[in-house]
């Protein structure tokens, strides 16, 4: 569940760091972290507001922190606070005021109404402070977790002291007691609405494993590579499969719109749960209304390529029927293919335990194994690059559906040349690949003077294996994005970025 939040910061905390913006959503990442950790929750934030000096002054003339939130109780009842327009969800206020001077608890870090989530009458609310700054996401982690039900550990048998809803913050509290966690299901059970809630759904697309098309050599979940011969670029039209999932839904939606933008290919047709889209531009369709559960969906995008790009993007929105339904994973609602002109084979390197290893793939024989273009069989072959007169030996012939060897250390020259080479039905080597390795040499470590020798050293001899094996012919292009997951602040700002307008 997503408990819709509003949240606002004061002048006082604007003037206490650089970037006060910024700094807050550091801590509410931190709040979030809390939530998420312990009890499966993320937080819905509706706005993050920056008082202005006008809405700043309506707050002055209190002399506690519990003053200051009974008077937003009020306004808020009163709806006169135009930046919280939600009368049901939570509103959360960060101050940098000192209260002490007016004969406040100088120790006080913040004060929340016990159980009033989902309430209309204003008192969904609650006070942070950030005189004590490091401490301040615990602090909203706190707050918030009385609004949702949760009451401090002194009054309950969870008594050590080490968590969040102990009555004292401190930089130690590893998180919500299992007390807490009680507290707050017990109270969301039957409370729950989307007045005040929203419900996660994650709604992506990856590529569909379809053979010789898209998916050969996958670069992650959310990329592949496809491979276009000449004949296809001259044809110009290009099949991709891609697959829509929903998952992790608190709950189901019978509907769900596509819109979806292309990059790189102009948009011939597209298709959704055999359902037909429409092609609104030369670079976008959308698919409407589509009859969808919690499954897996095939779609096809047929494109006409535009000149030899070398990758193919599909940005997809995703829209489902459910009143408040989040998509929580946005990192999955795009696509991007590789487009690689002509065959090729690649080839890996590592070192094993037991020699040198090998590894290959290509698109010319598909990973089952099935031959293609006479594709025969993988012919392994070395030779000693001490010597410059000699010639490639033969280690090794392997079947199509084999794409690895180990050559043996005992056997391996000092500088060895390795090649790999494809080979036809008719003799004829489709494509072959070369790679250098270089033993470097033992390096004799005598004692130090002085030093006592371990009684169970094997000896002063140092002989590092190092493996340097360099490409001599590859034409794989991967174009890699950057991780779907994004850390720290970049995180929520990449959420608030899509759902939430920043507001002074």
């Amino acid at each position: 569940m997503l408990p819709e939040i509003q949240f606002a910061y004061d002048l006082a905390f604007q003037q206490q760091f650089a970037d006060p913006l910024a700094e807050l959503i550091d801590h509410i990442n931190i709040a979030e972290g809390f939530f998420e950790a312990d009890l499966g929750m993320r937080f819905s934030i509706v706005s993050i507001h920056e008082l202005s000096a006008s809405q700043d002054a309506v707050f002055d003339g209190h002399g506690s922190v519990a003053d200051l939130l009974e008077y937003i109780v009020l306004r808020r009842l009163g709806g006169s606070l135009s930046y919280a327009p939600s009368t049901a969800g939570l509103f959360h206020l960060v101050s940098g005021r000192d209260f002490s001077a007016g004969g406040g608890d100088p120790l006080l870090l913040g004060v929340g109404y016990i159980g009033t989530a989902c309430r209309r009458d204003g008192y969904a609310s609650s006070v942070s402070l950030s005189s004590d700054a490091p401490l301040l996401g615990r602090v909203i982690a706190h707050e918030v977790g009385h609004n949702l039900g949760a009451v401090h550990d002194e009054d309950t048998v969870c008594l050590d002291g080490r968590h969040l809803m102990s009555a004292t913050i401190t930089a130690g509290l590893s998180g919500f007691s299992a007390c807490s966690r009680t507290d707050i299901n017990s109270y969301l059970n039957g409370r729950v609405s989307s007045s005040c809630f929203d419900f996660p759904a994650d709604v992506g697309i990856q590529v569909a494993q379809n053979g010789s098309v898209v998916g050969i050599n996958r670069i992650d979940d959310s990329a592949a590579d496809v491979v276009v011969n000449d004949a296809d670029w001259q044809q110009g039209v290009l099949d991709i499969n891609y697959r829509v999932s929903s998952q992790r839904a608190f709950r189901a939606f019978r509907e769900f719109s596509l819109d979806a933008s292309v990059v790189g290919a102009e948009v011939v047709s597209a298709s959704f749960a055999q359902q037909p889209c429409t092609i609104v531009a030369a670079d976008r369709y959308e698919c409407r209304d589509v009859s969808f559960g919690f499954a897996t969906y095939e779609a096809v995008l047929s494109t006409r390529l535009q000149a030899q790009v070398d990758s193919i993007t599909i940005d997809t929105h995703l829209d489902a029927d459910a009143v408040d339904t989040v998509d929580v994973d946005a990192s999955n609602d795009n696509l991007t293919i590789s487009v690689i002109s002509g065959d090729y084979i690649g080839l890996s390197r590592s070192l094993g335990s037991q020699g040198v290893e090998l590894s290959w793939f290509t698109h010319l024989v598909d990973p089952d194994g099935a031959r293609a273009l006479g594709a025969s069989s993988y012919r392994i072959e070395y030779r000693s690059l001490a010597d410059s007169a000699s010639t490639f030996s033969f280690l090794a012939r392997l079947s199509p559906s084999e794409f690895s060897f180990v050559h043996d250390f005992s056997d391996v020259p000092s500088s060895t040349e390795y090649r790999v080479a494809l080979e036809s039905s008719g003799a004829d080597d489709l494509y072959s690949l070369s790679v250098i390795y270089e033993k470097p040499a033992v390096v004799s470590a005598g004692p130090v003077v002085g030093a006592v020798p371990s009684s169970n050293s094997g000896g002063g001899a140092i002989s590092p294996l190092m493996l340097l094996l360099t490409v001599a012919l590859c034409c794989v292009h991967h174009r890699h994005r950057l991780p779907g997951s994004l850390a720290g602040r970049s995180r929520i700002a990449a959420k608030l970025a899509r759902r939430v307008k920043f507001e002074k």
